[in-house]
């Protein structure tokens, strides 16, 4: 095992040991969803999800980086995702290539998010950019 691998565990031991379970830091439960729909096309008959929970649970927040259209409202509908566990791939956090019946998103509390862009990796973990799904950019 690389010293990256060793680090990232203990990193995610950290995580999820102290922000999590003992300090209650970490309050959004954050998931990845796959649906495949039995039709032709994602949206006709019926489905199957496989969901993934992240572990650690990540830190989420709002991207406040747009300017507003109303004084002092600063909603834009985004979140940023971070300090997502290294042991992820890049393709576990942007979903797979889909099919005409496949949706891909990620759970926000049951929420549902898309991807802006490609996920961003550091050294010990990723940061993901979310919009919710159904609003415009």
């Amino acid at each position: 095992m690389a010293l990256r691998d060793d680090l990232i565990s203990l990193v995610d031991d950290v995580r999820q040991d102290v922000l999590v379970d003992a300090i209650g830091t970490r309050l959004y439960t954050v998931q990845t969803r796959l649906r495949t729909w039995a039709g032709t096309q994602a949206g006709l008959g019926a489905y199957t999800d496989t969901v993934t929970t992240l572990e650690p649970r990540p830190r989420v927040r709002p991207a406040h980086d747009k300017p507003s259209t109303e004084a002092g409202k600063r909603e834009t509908g985004e979140l940023v995702a971070d300090r997502i566990s290294g042991t992820y791939t890049e393709a576990d956090l942007f979903g797979p290539t889909l099919l005409p019946q496949q949706e891909w998103c990620w759970l926000v509390d049951g929420a549902e998010y898309v991807v802006i862009g490609k996920p961003e990796q550091r050294f010990l973990s990723w940061t993901v950019r979310l919009r919710r799904r159904g609003t415009r950019p």
